[in-house]
């Protein structure tokens, strides 16, 4: 199982609710470095003010995913 489908897919789940991106750490360090990724797949999610307000270490299932998206835009909301 591989986690960019997963977010691909919960990105159209979550379409015009919330930006989903992926970014390539080996190709971009400045942001690995900035948001101290040290292992991978890492999975941040950021609130209104660009900070990260979650994070996932390791590959997680859509269902999982979905479901930590729901409750952070259910209490932002």
């Amino acid at each position: 199982m591989k986690l960019s489908p997963i977010i691909d897919s919960v990105a159209a789940q979550f379409a015009g609710r919330v930006k989903v991106g992926k970014v390539n750490i080996h190709e971009n360090m400045d942001l690995a470095q900035e948001y101290q990724v040290s292992s991978i797949p890492r999975v941040l999610l950021f609130n209104k003010n660009s900070k990260p307000s979650q994070q996932l270490t390791g590959l997680v299932s859509q269902q999982q995913l979905s479901k930590l998206i729901s409750s952070v835009v259910t209490t932002t909301a």
